[in-house]
């Protein structure tokens, strides 16, 4: 029994292809699409939650800054607050 640490590179290069080379524009488009929706759902659906958890936080007594400059910019151009 013979076991590779590091794959071989040629054995695996139609496996690691980059889909996006691949698929049409329009495929792309409407799996970019699929993604921001279903990414601005999950923050929707989790909005209670985090106005309970900011809440909570400053019933604790800790300050929650919402200042834009000193916000962490997420991959997706949304700012999120930083917890002082």
């Amino acid at each position: 029994m013979e076991i590779q640490i590091e794959p071989d590179e040629e054995a695996d290069d139609e496996f690691n292809t980059n889909l996006a080379e691949v698929l049409p524009d329009a495929v792309l488009q409407e799996i970019a699409g699929d993604l921001i929706s279903d990414f601005d759902d999950d923050v929707g659906s989790r909005k209670d939650w985090m106005q309970t958890y900011v809440d909570g936080l400053e019933l604790l007594g800790m300050k929650i800054d919402h200042d834009v400059r000193d916000s962490i910019e997420c991959h997706f151009g949304r700012s999120i607050p930083r917890v002082l």
